[in-house]
């Protein structure tokens, strides 16, 4: 499977509330590049002291044509147009 590490700086993430509101969130440029709870203390909504229990998801994203997974991967919300090598 595909991953990209140590990539330097930040990106900002739209992301949309219950209540249908948006934010941003800066998460590490090398977002999804390793499989970590990237939301953790990241997202707004995992802050508090009842963050939902996807807050503690690991999730990365992978090239579903090189990796032999049990489950096909979904699509990313958080970066749509989000390419790797041009698929």
């Amino acid at each position: 499977c595909i991953g990209f590490d140590n990539i330097p700086g930040t990106i900002d993430i739209k992301l949309q509330g219950r209540d249908g509101s948006i934010s941003v969130a800066s998460y590490p440029a090398e977002i999804g590049g390793t499989c970590k709870a990237w939301d953790d203390s990241l997202h707004p909504m995992c802050h508090g002291k009842f963050p939902p229990k996807w807050c503690k998801q690991r999730w990365c994203y992978v090239d579903p044509c090189s990796c032999n997974l049990k489950a096909p991967p979904k699509v990313t919300m958080y970066l749509p147009e989000a390419t790797f090598t041009g698929k």
